[in-house]
C-alpha cells in the first residue's frame, strides 16, 4: 500500500505495476486482462468500472475504483 500525493505521480508508479502484483488479479485473470491489452494497474485503471463489474464481478469493479482513488474498504490501524 502506499498513499501518493499528487495523480502524476500515482499515474507514473501504476505504469510500473505489473496488473498481475495487484491484489486480487489472480493467474487466469491476468492472462484474460493481457489478452485485452491490459498490462498495467494504470492501463487497469483507465477501464470502465461498469464493464468491469458486467464482465469481471464487483471486486473487479472495485479494484478499478480503487485504482482511481475511491476508498471502498476501510484500512484499521
Amino acid at each position: 500500500m502506499c498513499s501518493l500525493q499528487d495523480e502524476e505521480s500515482m499515474n507514473q508508479d501504476l505504469q510500473l505495476c505489473r496488473v498481475d502484483d495487484i491484489w486480487g488479479i489472480g493467474r487466469r485473470l491476468s492472462v484474460n486482462f493481457h489478452n485485452l491489452g491490459t498490462h498495467t494497474a494504470f492501463d487497469l485503471k483507465k477501464v470502465d468500472p461498469r464493464w468491469m463489474r458486467q464482465h469481471y464481478t464487483v471486486m473487479g469493479e472495485h479494484i478499478v475504483r480503487e485504482l482511481n482513488g475511491v476508498a471502498l474498504y476501510k484500512i484499521n490501524s
